[in-house]
């Protein structure tokens, strides 16, 4: 008997079912990356993209800095200040200020139609002292004196397949006072 007459199919009912599942977050992250539920559909190179062109990468890093007690800046490993948050956040914490400061909408553009703004969550007073306390806590904690984080974000252009840096230019840099409750 072949093979093929021996498996065993899906009933067309529940593929149907799987795809009218999938195709409202694969909709949604068409139309604009940001409003794609998660989890939903995780591509293989992960929740982002790398830029490639002509042989090269572009990507953006973060670096976050505390301050030591004469004033000098030195790089604090995100491991060390997000434990016990998987370092794999720090992207989002960055972009969202760590939840210190919240607009009260966020413009997401949709593809090929206009910008919409969808209101974000306000944090509590309270929840941003408790944020601010936290972050004190765990830039001591990485060797840091003084209650200051500055985070800083490169485009890093890099060649393929030789992995030499070509250009990093800062695009961002924020210092968050942390002594402010």
């Amino acid at each position: 008997m072949p093979v093929l007459a021996r498996m065993r199919l899906f009933p067309p009912a529940i593929t149907a079912a799987i795809f009218a599942a999938l195709l409202l977050p694969f909709g949604l992250s068409f139309l604009a990356p940001q409003l794609e539920p998660y989890p939903a559909i995780i591509m293989p190179s992960g929740a982002s993209l790398v830029h490639l062109e002509r042989k090269h990468i572009q990507f953006i890093h973060t670096t976050l800095w505390g301050q030591s007690g004469s004033g000098e800046w030195r790089a604090v490993d995100p491991r060390a200040l997000l434990d016990p948050i998987p370092v794999w956040y720090l992207d989002g914490l960055v972009r969202h200020d760590f939840g210190l400061s919240t607009p009260p909408t966020e413009a997401v553009p949709l593809r090929w139609i206009r910008t919409i703004h969808v209101p974000r969550p306000q944090p509590s007073h309270e929840s941003v002292l408790q944020t601010e306390a936290w972050l004190r806590e765990r830039l001591r904690a990485a060797g840091a004196d003084q209650p200051v984080l500055r985070v800083t974000q490169e485009r890093v252009t890099v060649t393929v397949p030789e992995g030499r840096v070509v250009d990093d230019v800062l695009v961002s840099e924020h210092v968050y006072q942390l002594d402010q409750g």
